[in-house]
């Protein structure tokens, strides 16, 4: 879509004027809006329609520039949608006679915001996934056998002499930090995923 500019004036309302691209992309005369300004708002999508009139109604009220996306029938009968900013023409005494407005075609952004945001969504599940798979190892694979280790270190200190009472202590040391490290394993996993 070319950019479609125009003025419109709050009597009536009237278009006061409107480029060539109008002609282009609607496939009407420019007389034709110049005759009925309303027949604007006919393009607007239905389902748009309503907050587009209410975004326009409150703008005015309130003498604000507004922006505002809605979906516009194009010459071919395809809606695109277009991304329309209007500012107040203003008198010296501060009141509105009217609007100064562009309609841009933003397609093609909200298809590329859409393809970026199923993106986002899919890598935030992946990551998930991810995180359910390191977690399930940690606990399955790397907390099972850290817990062998331990009943192994139990076995031998149970096959030591009596005689050997410093080796017992040191591995019952050892035994004391896999039984630690066992614990954190599974705090980490708990965290990755409950």
């Amino acid at each position: 879509i070319s950019e479609v500019f125009w003025l419109w004036s709050v009597e009536g309302p009237t278009v006061l004027y409107v480029n060539r691209a109008y002609e282009t992309v609607f496939g009407r005369s420019r007389e034709s809006v110049y005759r009925d300004a309303r027949s604007w708002i006919e393009g607007v999508h239905p389902d748009d329609r309503e907050e587009y009139v209410r975004t326009c109604t409150e703008a005015l009220e309130r003498r604000q520039p507004f922006r505002t996306e809605y979906r516009l029938r194009q010459a071919n009968g395809e809606y695109r949608w277009v991304l329309e900013s209007s500012v107040p023409r203003l008198m010296s005494d501060g009141s509105v006679i009217g609007y100064i407005a562009s309609a841009i075609d933003i397609t093609d952004l909200k298809a590329a915001r859409m393809a970026l945001s199923n993106l986002s969504g899919r890598l935030m599940d992946a990551q998930e996934q991810e995180r359910q798979r390191l977690a399930r190892e940690l606990h399955d694979d790397v907390g099972q056998r850290m817990s062998s280790l331990v009943m192994d270190m139990v076995r031998v200190i149970e096959m030591l002499p009596d005689a050997a009472e410093d080796a017992r202590g040191e591995i019952n040391a050892v035994s004391d930090q896999m039984i630690a490290l066992s614990r954190d394993i599974q705090v980490i996993s708990r965290r990755l995923h409950s």
